[in-house]
């Protein structure tokens, strides 16, 4: 029997905003100021995304280990709830869920490490700190395969 999960995300008046903002547009960029919740919110939208559209998702930050120290040791355990993980790889930062129909797979990536972002098929990624990244990441090598 499939236990039934709950997200515990409670999102502040700016953050829903964001939120909200994402149901209507393919990109959304967000300029706010330190301890917004940027990142919180950033997984949380990923992850209602990726348990109703099954797929591939991508959370990149300019730095592998920033995405390791900020989202995998500290935001996927407190908002991915265990009965929902499907896998979870410590050595490749990514974890496999239950979605409405099928798993998603998240996975959390450097920008450093250009060459691991090539070939994949994405339904969704999230530049985190996008001003601190190479330019040509988003142009040359995300934006086509999306």
């Amino acid at each position: 029997m499939k236990k039934k999960a709950t997200i515990d995300f409670k999102p502040h008046s700016g953050q829903q905003e964001v939120a909200e903002a994402l149901l209507d547009h393919r990109y959304v960029v967000v300029r706010a100021g330190r301890r917004f919740g940027k990142s919180a919110l950033a997984l949380n939208v990923v992850l209602r995304e990726a348990l109703h559209n099954p797929g591939r998702y991508w959370i990149i930050a300019p730095e592998y280990r920033q995405v390791k120290s900020i989202y995998w040791r500290d935001l996927v355990s407190t908002y991915i709830p265990d009965e929902i993980i499907v896998k979870k790889n410590d050595n490749e930062l990514y974890v496999e869920i239950l979605a409405k129909e099928g798993t998603s797979i998240i996975e959390f990536k450097g920008s450093d490490r250009e060459d691991s972002l090539r070939g994949a098929g994405l339904k969704g990624v999230v530049l985190d700190e996008y001003a601190f990244q190479k330019e040509y990441v988003w142009d040359k090598i995300l934006g086509p395969m999306l």
